[in-house]
């Protein structure tokens, strides 16, 4: 039998999803209209990318 409950949860998941994949898509297609249009002497670009916290090192014995 279908759960219908969780069929709308995951509907609206799915949605979110969608949602959030075309703004990241939008988010794309910005950086490489910029990145075509890119005129050296009248505009700075910066690339910027986040590898995520850092690891504390452990000395080896």
């Amino acid at each position: 039998m279908i759960d219908l409950k969780t069929l709308e949860i995951e509907l609206h998941q799915a949605r979110l999803a969608r949602i959030d994949a075309q703004a990241a898509g939008s988010e794309v297609e910005e950086l490489i209209w910029q990145v075509a249009h890119f005129e050296p002497g009248k505009q700075r670009m910066v690339f910027m990318v986040d590898v995520g916290e850092p690891q504390a090192s452990v000395p080896a014995y």
